[in-house]
């Protein structure tokens, strides 16, 4: 998920977590990433990739790391 890190997005997570989804989290910010990640029921099915999206190279990055994980 894009942008895991606002509040909504946070909840959400929480909400998909909890019913056994496995997520990849992308956002600005390290500690905030890790938060959210630790949060989640099920956290070991969470991973996280800190990344700035207004890079274009951060993109192609990130999307590279997510199929690398198994991703579509």
């Amino acid at each position: 998920m894009l942008g895991a890190t606002s509040a909504i997005a946070a909840r959400v997570i929480a909400i998909w977590a909890g019913r056994g989804a496995r997520l990849h989290l992308v956002g600005r910010d390290a500690d905030k990433l890790a938060a959210v990640a630790a949060a989640c029921p099920g956290a070991a099915g969470v991973t996280t990739t800190q990344a700035d999206l207004g890079r274009p190279e951060s993109a192609v990055e990130v999307v590279t790391e997510a199929l690398a994980l198994g991703g579509r």
